[in-house]
Parts: C-alpha cells; structure tokens; sequence
C-alpha cells in the first residue's frame, strides 16, 4: 500500500512538473537576440597599392562565438578610408535596430569621428570624446533604403587621419515590441487592465503609444490612445471600456520618428466600471516657456551689474557652495536677472526655491550628452526629478551634434545649439543645426531652440591651435552669427562664454565690444524676433554659395501684430537678411501681391535708408557678414 501511494504521488509530481515546463516553454518571455552572430564579416579597404603585407592592422583579430567581437584598426595618414562591412540576412527593409558598440581611441582629433553607414544613412560616432576610456554609443537606425553604391547593409567607416579604434561587444537588435500579458483574447473582470512588455535594451529613450478600438483597423475618432516610455515594461490602466470586444496594440516612436508596431491583440470586457474615470496626468505647466531670453554663459555673481548694464537678462551659473548659491540668489534679484542653474542643485542643497522662483529662467540639465555618451534616459529623470519637487522652470541640454536631438526631445524642453564655426566651418552650420533641431521637435509649442553664439578664441584651446590656424570671431562675424541665428528662427540668444577660466570676456575689446552692440540691437528689435514668422513664398536669388554649397545669404519675413517694446518698434511686415560669407554678394528678392500696395518701400531700421521696390522685388549687394532688417511700407 505504501509502495502504491509512493508511486502515486511520484506520477503526480511528475505530471506536474511536465506540465510545468510546457508552461514556462509557452509562458517564456521572448527575448531579442543580436543579429551578429549571424553575421559575414567582409573587410574592404579602399587603399590603393596595399597588399597582403601590413594587413592584420585593419582587421578583427577574431570573432567569438558570442556576441561579442574585437577589432583593433588604424588608419594611416594618407590612406584613403577603412570599413568593415556586414552582411545578414535578417536585415529586412522597413525595420529599425539598435546598434551598440563600445568604442575607444588612442588619442582625439576634433571633428574627426569614424562612421556608421546604414543603406544612405550614416552617422558619426562622435559620443566618444575622450582618448584611452571605453564609450558605449547606442544608435537606433531606421533601415528605409539600401546604398547603391554598397551592396553592404551596415559599415562602419575609419578616417584616414593617424590613430587608432578599437571596438568591442557590438550588438545590434530590432526595434520590435513583444507583449507579455495579457493573453490575446483574455476576458477582463478587474477594475484595472495591466498591459507588459519586452523591448530590446537600450539608452535611447523610446516612445511607447497603445491604441485601443471596437475596430481592428482602429479608425481615426474612435481610438483611445494611452502613452508611456520604455523607462517602465508595464502600463496599468482603470477598465472604463465598454462591455463587448477590444483590439489592442501599441506604436514605438524614437520621439516622433515611427520605428516599429507590434501585432493587434484584443480582450473581452465582461465587466465594465463605466464610473471609473482614467485620472488624467497633472497638468505639467511649464514656466517661462514663453520667455525670449538674451544670455551668456558662465557668469559669477559679482559680474552681475557688469552684465545687467550690457543688456542681458539672463545668465548661467555654477555655484561652488551653499553660500556661493545663496549669494548668486540675491544678487540675481537684486539685479534682474533670469537663471538658468544645475539640474544637481535642488539634490545637493536643501533651501527654499519659491522665494526665487522668479529669477529661475530654467535648470541646465547636462551639457552635450551626446557628446558624453549620457544616455537620454538619464537626462529625462533629472528632469522628472526636478517636476517631482515642482520646480517646472524649463528643462535645458546644450547639444552640438544636432542630428541627435531627436533622441533627447522627450528628455528636455529646451535644446540650447551650441555650434562654434569660426574660422573652420561656414557659419552656416549654426543654421543647418538649428533648422535639423526644430525639425526633430515638430510642431510641438513646448519645445524651445536657442542658439549659443561663439564668443571665444579656438586659439586658447591647446589642441586645436596645435592642429589648426586658429583665432576668434571678429565684430562682424559675431554680428552675423547672431542675426544668421534669428533669421533661423531661434527662440532665445546665449553668448559664450563670458569667463573662461579667471580671464572676463570684457578684458578682451574687441570681442566684448561686439557682443554689447549685438546685445543692444536685439533688445531694439525683440517684437521682431519673438513674433510670428510669415511663411510665404518668396522668389529668391543669390549670386554666391558657401563651401556646403548654401545660398550665402538667409533671410526670414516677420509680422509685429502691434507696436511694442522700449522702442515702440512700428506694427507691420519686417524682412531680416544676413550674408554669411566674408565677400560681397548680390541677393534678389520677390514679394506676394497681396503684400504690394501702390508705391511699396522698404524702410532700413537702422540707418532709414528707403528702398524702393519695383515689378514686384529689389535686389541688394550685401557687403561681407552684413545683416539688414527692413520694414516694409507703403
């Protein structure tokens, strides 16, 4: 009998545990395999006359089994570039990846980055400033297109400049959303619904947006729409729906970029808790999202009467102590002026923000993270952290490599575009970099573009005057880089830098002397600048182009609704233009009829000086970095 009963409770246990582990095969959370052990590493080299001898430096030493991988490549001066290409058959069109790699160079060369190519993607990989230390760099690549000229999916491009990359633990994942519960076509009773998931890991902060619809094909007008972020695997929602069948699925976004769906599920509502309301989130009212500031950086509190008398109204600072940040408090008071503060100051010193509240233009959240390799994730909960002890003065990053404001869009509200042209590149980088920042925020009211203008002299800073011929902007050129800024439509000015070390921007004449007037001339002209841009047609012509090939002269048409400001600027349409280039240049300009009265005018702003316009347009040579402002009349 006793054997009977062991044997008995043997078969059960047994039972149990088969179907135990069917149950954890089928329960199983999937999870998402680098596509790299699958792949074929193909080495190309696009140096002439280099044969078998002297090889070993451009390709992997070995390729384990696992993930993980080793390359040790140098690039000699000279040569022409060095890729590894891959190929795989899991690659599909109309997908997106993370790739991941951790990278490290033998020494750094400003402006000069290996690349990532992508079909006709490529991007830099310039998170990594700092020689001998291990960056990881995360990018999420959407795969739209092949590249004629490759037959290769993904490359990854070596300067031909003199030194050395190395590269570990690669990975590279698709975007893709695979849900963990509920089951499809489970019944819901509860008063909550809790929907999970799996997503590859990443740094990148991912947009997550579930849809819901008595309709499968989830019509516009009849979705309910429910957002979150890949910072959590699980949204718990209140059960409001209606009794009756619902499909589900969710859109993954890198901000506002669509990067992958994941099927449609549904759920029976058996019980509905029509009473139950979704408590909508809080209002997140930002303050002074409105505000048009004109800054500069890296200002103590003793130089405030300094800067106040030059025109600013706002300043960053770095306070050394408790005591310093007190006195930085008062003295901002005291002399009017907007702050924009370390995001870690709340965190390290426990006073009352209220009383200042006021003065605070924003808290600075990190600068050039994607330079630091400073995930977006991080960047996001130093701002939530902030909210969280409702301190909802603007969020602001500086960013320089603007094709990745993208990735940091959901983490701040104000992207400060600290590019620094001169004398290397044309200053229509400022203005490309503008333009791929706003574009990347869309139409969004809350998200905010200003622009750091070049204060300084490349030529203080050891390597690069080592490198390169290297000076400061003149007068003429910081002008331009401030109207080039404005006609691009940047929502606030900041200068830098007004100390650099113990030296003051105003021990040096002539660039200090060039940022004043600059300053005066956009205080005369802030109703210009802070209202609405008219997007019209105009026909155009410019006699010259930059080395990127831009037209060298910019332009922008604004409206003042009313006259407005310390200089009662006139109500009416102003056209502002701006020659980038260092020589003269001719530019034409075309005006909609509805703007043409009988006799139409233009009116110069600073000197009164008339133009007359005639068959329609007038042309004008600008003389080198000239900027004009126009008010047009009849």
């Amino acid at each position: 009998m006793k054997t009977k009963k062991i044997f008995l409770y043997g078969f059960i246990l047994a039972e149990l545990m088969v179907i135990g582990f069917f149950s954890c095969v089928k329960e199983r959370e999937p999870d998402h395999e680098s596509l790299f052990p699958n792949l074929i590493l193909k080495g190309h080299l696009e140096r002439p006359g280099l044969g078998e001898q002297g090889r070993e430096g451009y390709f992997p030493e070995g390729i384990a089994p696992s993930e993980t991988f080793f390359v040790n490549a140098s690039a000699f001066p000279g040569s022409g570039q060095t890729f590894f290409a891959y190929d795989t058959e899991n690659i599909l069109l109309g997908r997106s990846f993370i790739f991941e790699v951790f990278l490290k160079r033998d020494h750094n060369i400003e402006g000069v980055y290996p690349s990532v190519c992508w079909g006709n993607y490529r991007q830099e990989l310039s998170d990594f400033w700092a020689q001998g230390k291990w960056k990881k760099l995360s990018l999420v690549i959407p795969f739209t297109e092949l590249n004629q000229n490759s037959y290769h999916p993904l490359s990854i491009k070596i300067p031909k400049d003199d030194y050395n990359l190395w590269m570990r633990d690669a990975s590279l994942r698709e975007v893709r959303i695979v849900f963990t519960a509920p089951k499809d076509q489970t019944s819901v009773r509860r008063k909550t619904i809790r929907f999970a998931w799996m997503l590859p890991e990443t740094d990148r902060l991912l947009n997550i947006s579930f849809r819901f619809s008595r309709d499968p094909r989830f019509p516009e007008g009849t979705t309910q729409i429910f957002e979150t972020d890949n910072r959590k695997s699980e949204l718990v929602i209140p059960n409001t729906f209606d009794r009756g069948r619902w499909y589900w699925k969710a859109d993954v976004y890198l901000y506002k970029a669509y990067l992958a769906s994941s099927e449609t599920r549904s759920f029976q509502v058996k019980r509905a808790f029509p009473d139950m309301r979704a408590r909508s989130p809080e209002s997140e009212t930002i303050i002074n999202i409105e505000a048009f500031p004109i800054g500069i950086f890296n200002v103590r509190a003793d130089d405030f009467p300094e800067i106040k008398a030059a025109g600013f109204d706002a300043v960053t600072v770095h306070p050394l102590d408790a005591g310093d940040l007190e006195v930085i408090l008062r003295g901002a008071e005291r002399n009017n002026l907007k702050l924009m503060i370390p995001f870690s100051m709340p965190e390290k010193y426990n006073i009352n923000w209220e009383p200042h509240g006021k003065n605070i233009l924003g808290w600075y959240l990190a600068d050039e993270p994607e330079g630091h390799s400073l995930s977006p994730k991080i960047v996001r909960q130093r701002r939530d952290n902030l909210r969280e002890k409702d301190l909802k003065q603007l969020g602001a990053i500086a960013l320089c490599r603007s094709w990745r404001a993208a990735d940091y869009w959901a983490a701040t509200d104000v992207v400060m575009s600290d590019q620094y042209p001169v004398p290397f590149n044309p200053l229509s980088w400022l203005s490309e970099s503008l333009d791929e920042a706003r574009f990347a925020a869309g139409d969004e009211a809350n998200k905010k573009v200003w622009a750091v203008i070049q204060a300084f002299d490349w030529g203080e800073i050891r390597d690069v005057r080592e490198m390169r011929e290297a000076r400061p902007p003149s007068a003429i050129e910081i002008k331009a880089l401030t109207y080039l800024a404005l006609v691009h439509e940047a929502h606030g000015i900041f200068f830098y830098s007004y100390r650099r070390g113990e030296t003051r921007l105003k021990e040096k004449a002539v660039l200090w002397g060039a940022v004043r007037e600059t300053v005066g001339e956009l205080k005369k002209l802030l109703p210009v600048w802070k209202d609405d841009t008219v997007h019209l047609s105009i026909p155009f012509e410019c006699s010259d182009t930059d080395e990127w090939d831009i037209p060298a002269v910019h332009y922008v048409m604004k409206k003042v609704k009313e006259a407005d400001g310390p200089h009662r600027l006139p109500a009416g349409y102003y056209l502002a233009a701006v020659n980038t280039m260092g020589r003269k240049v001719k530019a034409a300009f075309g005006f909609p009829e509805d703007l043409l009265g009988e006799s139409m005018r233009l009116i110069d702003v600073f000197s009164g000086d008339v133009i007359f316009v005639r068959e329609g347009g007038f042309s004008y040579r600008f003389e080198p970095y000239e900027r004009k402002v126009w008010l047009l009349g009849e």
